[in-house]
């Protein structure tokens, strides 16, 4: 993990809790979350407030929550804006955050002078039991608290204005006295804009949850309506007699995508764009290579010395590797083969998120192509952080400096392309 660390593909874009004030107010945090305060003198925290260090501490990639169902935030500072989440429970809460962001960015600057925003983020339901509960969640509450400065600021406000309109209420000696205690606990906070109201996102008509061991949902698709993709072979088994609900490993799931127009294979595309069949073909040729010798220096091998590799252990490439090179050499001739002639491994190879789709569908679909295909490592990274973090611990120490380096040329921050495309959606 140094290596990634070094490369700035781990911990980059974390915001640092580094004073002894700072780890303070987050540790209250966790206490008005109901959460066992960290520790640790200094830590760093993504976008939702979650930290690498506290996970570790923990030994829990789930602290920041009560249950995979029951996700929790924390906002120490507007800094934490557009920063990238490490650990997302859902393929929704980069776009939830965006938008909590762009609502209530006033609010946050100005509660985060004295102390941290704790984010509910509340579906509504205290488990989930059965993947099918998923579908009843088309929207979350995000209910925020600030150490009662929210609550505070709103009594105030009502108990001054009540004391600027009613009559003779300065002989009040009641509300003189709560106006005083008010003051002298929380300061004048009057003019200070620190509320913020429940606010319900509803944009999420299709997602992947790490809940149940894994659940992409699908709403509002043109064949069946609604689709439900289940990742745990015991939560599909529950399934087994229902209609629109298909295991990820399931044969049929391919056609499955393409009827639902979830996915496509534009060979026209990749006629257009020939270096991305090359970077899928230099996937698969590291890692013959890489795990065939991995003393191997990968990323210093001529394409000679690259080609003697291949000749030498080539027995043990995937068929697809092949089946790439050729459609490579018939697209190269202007000849496009019809989808059908593609084997399965091939047309698996080659998906991609169907460009009409929205926003919301192409990012669950994204995510849902990085579990479909292990090559894909800029997709996963991409999509899937921690998912290319636990296949990269595996791999040869060759493949991983490739892999660091590959992503360094390629790899495109979609934090800030997701800001601007939710902008609309913004209410």
């Amino acid at each position: 993990m140094n290596k990634l660390v070094q490369a700035g593909l781990f911990g980059a874009g974390l915001v640092p809790v580094n004073t002894p004030e700072l780890v303070s107010r987050y540790n209250q945090s966790l206490k008005e979350l109901g959460i066992e305060p960290t520790t640790l003198a200094e830590f760093q925290v993504d976008g939702l407030g979650w930290s690498p260090e506290i996970a570790t501490e923990k030994g829990d990639n789930y602290y920041l929550s009560h249950g995979v169902s029951n996700q929790l935030a924390i906002v120490i500072s507007p800094d934490q804006r557009l920063r990238p989440i490490y650990f997302p429970f859902t393929s929704y809460d980069r776009r939830l955050m965006i938008q909590y962001f762009e609502k209530f960015i006033a609010q946050i600057t100005d509660i985060t002078v004295t102390t941290c925003v704790c984010l509910d983020i509340d579906n509504e339901m205290s488990k989930y039991r059965s993947p099918l509960d998923l579908l009843l969640v088309d929207y979350v509450i995000v209910r925020s608290m600030a150490n009662d400065l929210i609550e505070a600021a709103r009594e105030q406000q009502q108990l001054v204005q009540k004391f600027q309109q009613a009559d003779q209420a300065w002989s009040d000696p009641s509300l003189r006295e709560r106006i005083s205690a008010s003051a002298k606990a929380h300061g004048d906070l009057r003019f200070r804009s620190v509320e913020i109201t429940d606010w319900q996102f509803a944009d999420l008509a299709s997602f992947h949850t790490r809940a149940l061991g894994g659940v992409f949902v699908f709403r509002g698709l043109p064949g069946s309506d609604q689709l439900l993709i289940i990742e745990d072979g015991k939560e599909l088994k529950k399934l087994k007699n229902q209609r629109n609900v298909i295991g990820i490993a399931d044969k049929a799931l391919l056609s499955r995508l393409y009827d639902e127009e979830l996915v496509e294979v534009d060979l026209a595309w990749y006629q257009e764009h020939p270096e991305i069949i090359e970077e899928k073909l230099d996937c698969l040729l590291a890692e013959l290579i890489c795990t065939s010798c991995p003393e191997t220096d990968y990323l210093n091998l001529t394409l000679a010395q690259k080609k003697g590799l291949l000749d030498k252990y080539g027995s043990d490439m995937p068929k697809v590797f092949h089946d790439l090179e050729r459609l490579r050499r018939q697209l190269d001739r202007g000849d496009v083969p019809p989808y059908q002639r593609l084997s399965r491994d091939l047309r698996v190879t080659l998906l991609h998120p169907n460009q009409n789709l929205c926003e919301c569908l192409q990012e669950t679909v994204s995510r849902l192509i990085a579990r479909l295909q292990p090559l894909s490592l800029l997709n996963t990274f991409t999509c899937d952080k921690e998912l290319f973090y636990r296949r990269y611990s595996a791999w040869p120490e060759a493949k991983k400096l490739w892999a660091i380096e590959t992503i360094k040329k390629h790899y495109k921050p979609r934090m800030h392309a997701l800001a601007e495309n939710c902008q609309s959606n913004i209410p």
